[in-house]
């Protein structure tokens, strides 16, 4: 991905919701391939996971968590991530938010549009108060667990086995630290270029603060924001949108 090229992250709406369940199978499909049974990838059904995210998208408390997407080829959607409160008891859902979920579409790989997702998440999450953030992370996905490292995030030691599908899943959980103020100068800076009409880029060292020095490239602006510094939509019976 060039340098220059923008990157438009926006809040997710209800009608994403079969877009983003697309991209949340095909993401599962190639990326779990090797790690999970093969015949579960094989069943997965695009309609159940659409009406899954659809009562997501209809779930979501915007002041405590978001749901971004991000666009790439021809402007179609090529990925999201979904950002909440902790859902583990050992937690404090108060001041520790999650990463509960974050995909691309398997041709959107390697482009830089996981970082923007990232970054915005992470910004969301540090502007909602939350102190630190977690991800739970399959153990056998090498990938993604360097995704996570390079974001910043670390092993803290917890596991969990899931056996909810039918077959076991051994999870890690990945934890980093959370800043607001450098997420809400990040913010106010994104906001206050749109404001202005002075352009859409944001200077790559501030969005690299945001993601401890992983941010390498492209812009970082929401298409429709309420107030600094806040990515959070304005509420309208349309857009009130949220890992399934």
């Amino acid at each position: 991905m060039r340098q220059d090229q923008i990157v438009e992250v926006r809040p997710a709406h209800l009608d994403d919701a079969a877009d983003i369940a697309k991209v949340h199978v095909a993401s599962w499909q190639a990326g779990y391939r090797g790690l999970v049974p093969q015949d579960y990838l094989d069943s997965l059904d695009l309609g159940a996971w659409t009406e899954r995210r659809v009562l997501r998208l209809g779930q979501i408390d915007w002041s405590r968590g978001a749901c971004y997407v991000v666009a790439g080829h021809n402007d179609e959607l090529a990925g999201f991530t979904d950002v909440g409160p902790t859902r583990d008891d050992d937690s404090d859902s108060a001041i520790v938010g999650e990463i509960r979920a974050i995909y691309l579409a398997p041709d959107a790989w390697g482009k830089g549009l996981g970082r923007a997702l990232m970054t915005a998440g992470l910004a969301q999450l540090a502007s909602c108060g939350y102190r630190e953030a977690t991800l739970w992370v399959l153990e056998s996905n090498d990938r993604a667990r360097r995704f996570y490292t390079a974001s910043g995030f670390e092993p803290d030691g917890a596991t969990k086995l899931d056996n909810s599908r039918g077959f076991p899943l051994h999870e890690v959980r990945y934890r980093r630290p959370l800043d607001e103020e450098l997420a809400n100068r990040l913010l106010r800076s994104a906001n206050r270029l749109r404001r202005t009409g002075r352009g859409r880029t944001v200077c790559r060292e501030m969005a690299a603060s945001v993601a401890s020095a992983v941010w390498t490239g492209p812009s970082l602006l929401p298409r429709r924001t309420r107030s600094c510094p806040s990515f959070s939509p304005e509420p309208t019976s349309s857009s009130r949108p949220g890992q399934a």
